[in-house]
């Protein structure tokens, strides 16, 4: 098995041509499960409360 997780999320900005590079809380990894848990939250995190999911 292969270990994957490193405790950080790229984002990545194509319009402005800019990285950056976040730090996963350790909180998240005792309360989310895995790569879809972490994006859910981050997602709750920075989308606008008005955003259709779809």
């Amino acid at each position: 098995m292969y270990n994957c997780y490193n405790g950080k999320i790229l984002n990545v900005n194509l319009t402005e041509k800019k990285y950056w590079v976040e730090q996963i809380p350790d909180e998240w990894v005792l309360n989310y499960i895995g790569g879809e848990g972490f994006g859910a939250k981050y997602l709750s995190l920075n989308l606008p409360e008005n955003v259709d999911p779809l």
